[in-house]
């Protein structure tokens, strides 16, 4: 059976509740680290603590976070890291990974060739060969390998102390600083703003709570969806509208029934003149939403 575990009205899970429903029969906890709606940012070092102290195996799903703000596997106690190669640390699409802890035995779904010890007529046990079946996404793989070191260089690039940045995972370790500030700068910029426009509807954490720089609005009784067509038609603004593949947490903030809500992510290509632009464009469809 699968428990659920329901967030507060900004998307935080109370670790406390994760306690509560923890059995001796519970063999995973899975945690997504942010929200791919609203951005809420959970604290997974408490979160570890509460499971090292069960038998169940910590899974936390980095798609959201990785490459975007400093995670510490071993010292928050999980188990399983999963990630995208596409989001947070710049590589393409239909790439992504899993770091799985020494003594974790995960067992394959899948099996097939491998190009390892082809003489077996068995699937490989030994990792990673285990997980990986198939034909591999070589042009993924370079990609993300091209990502990395881009975004090592712009670590060297934009640090402004003198630490030694000699190493690929310090020079990055000073990249994801960066990066986060950034766009949790311009993040801040559109809240500020979005708060001050009639109709305007914001989801999720604001001011300084813990988030990464995921927004999600709705605009008056207006559609998501012709939001985003709006916004894409007329003002050349790049939004997702509608679900984003999550339905429990649309159900959770009450946006399910109006088939979700406008996600905006500015990124670290978002300059000033896209802000204003975001802005602008918004408060003109919340005054065509109060007069239609």
């Amino acid at each position: 059976s699968v428990s659920r575990i329901s967030a507060d009205d900004v998307g935080y899970v109370d670790p406390e509740d994760i306690r509560k429903n923890i059995t001796d029969k519970t063999r995973v906890v899975v945690v997504n680290h942010a929200s791919n709606v609203i951005g809420s940012l959970q604290d997974i070092q408490a979160i570890g603590r509460i499971v090292k102290d069960s038998p169940a195996i910590f899974v936390v799903d980095t798609c959201q976070t990785a490459g975007v703000v400093p995670i510490d596997m071993d010292g928050w106690g999980i188990d399983v890291l999963v990630f995208t190669g596409h989001k947070g640390l710049f590589g393409p699409m239909g790439i992504g990974g899993m770091i799985v802890r020494e003594g974790v035995d995960i067992r394959h779904v899948k099996t097939g060739g491998t190009g390892v010890n082809s003489v077996s007529e068995f699937h490989p046990e030994e990792y990673p060969h285990r997980v990986e079946v198939g034909t591999p996404s070589i042009p993924g793989i370079a990609g993300l390998n091209a990502a990395q070191k881009w975004f090592a260089k712009l670590g060297r690039d934009r640090s402004s102390d003198a630490a030694d940045l000699s190493s690929h995972a310090a020079a990055c370790q000073a990249a994801l600083k960066h990066i986060h500030q950034q766009e949790n700068r311009t993040a801040n910029q559109l809240l500020d703003a979005f708060h001050d426009i009639p109709g305007v509807i914001i989801y999720g954490p604001t001011g300084t709570q813990s988030r990464v720089a995921t927004l999600s609005i709705n605009i008056g009784e207006l559609p998501a969806e012709q939001v985003g067509t709006m916004l894409d038609a007329d003002h050349q603004l790049c939004v997702r509208a509608g679900l984003h593949c999550a339905p429990v947490i649309h159900k959770d903030q009450g946006t399910l029934e109006r088939n979700g809500t406008v996600r905006i992510a500015p990124g670290f290509f978002t300059d000033d003149e896209d802000v204003e632009q975001a802005i602008k464009a918004v408060t003109e469809i919340a005054g065509f939403g109060a007069s239609s």
